[in-house]
């Protein structure tokens, strides 16, 4: 299993890692035909307080044949596009942060 997290500028442009999230506690377990993976994030530590953001979160699965299947919280129409603000779908509103 592998993690990253990244920020970017602009629509695929400005590509670095993302501060914040080398801390996250990941476990991944599962049972004969499910697989769970659970992540701990700090918030506070990677979006500043008086911020609105919008969370994009995906996956890409590879499977032992080769074969992929693409996850996200929402795709956009056609070509699986994890970088379309429209798979930006949890929002973050600082107002409702404490």
């Amino acid at each position: 299993m592998q993690w990253a997290a990244y920020r970017f500028d602009r629509y695929r442009d400005g590509m670095r890692n993302a501060d914040g999230f080398e801390t996250i506690d990941l476990q991944a377990g599962g049972r004969f035909g499910v697989f769970e993976q659970r992540a701990a994030i700090d918030l506070d530590a990677v979006i500043p307080a008086d911020l609105d953001w919008r969370l994009g979160l995906a996956a890409v699965i590879e499977e032992k044949s080769g074969g992929k299947s693409y996850w996200a919280l929402a795709h956009p129409e056609g070509s699986p596009d994890f970088h379309h603000s429209d798979g930006f779908a949890l929002a973050l509103p600082a107002a409702d942060r404490p």
